[in-house]
């Protein structure tokens, strides 16, 4: 189960970003988890819900995951596709040289934070 690794390190990426902006807790990460990462995505929010609780910064925050498509190219013939199951073979030509175009990153890609104990709160957007 690598998804407790991934929701440690998940943590420790927010913990690091809260702490760099001075924010006094994280209330929301949001997660770019790729098709082909294979993550259980219920399995690993429920895990970040566990181990944030247990960091200074993010007890008590939101965690939201996005799944990112895979679509796949095939340089022989130049097909490009969205993957719908588990079969890296070109539809049009039979080809077995299929490249991932996307669905392979796993990323923190948003977070809102508490910038002081008067609940003033900012967000950003930006890859992390």
């Amino acid at each position: 189960m690598h998804e407790l690794a991934l929701a440690e390190e998940i943590v420790r990426v927010a913990d690091k970003e809260a702490a760099h902006v001075g924010a006094t807790r994280v209330l929301s990460v949001g997660v770019t988890v790729g098709q082909l990462m294979q993550v259980e995505v219920d399995c690993l929010l429920f895990l970040l819900g566990i181990v944030g609780d247990t960091s200074r910064y993010t007890a008590g925050a939101a965690f939201e995951a996005t799944v990112e498509p895979a679509r796949l190219h095939c340089p022989e013939c130049g097909a490009t596709w969205d993957m719908d199951d588990w079969v890296f073979l070109c539809g049009r030509c039979g080809s077995t040289e299929v490249r991932a175009l996307s669905g392979e990153r796993l990323e923190v890609t948003t977070m809102e934070v508490e910038l002081d104990g008067d609940g003033q709160r900012t967000g950003a957007t930006d890859r992390w």
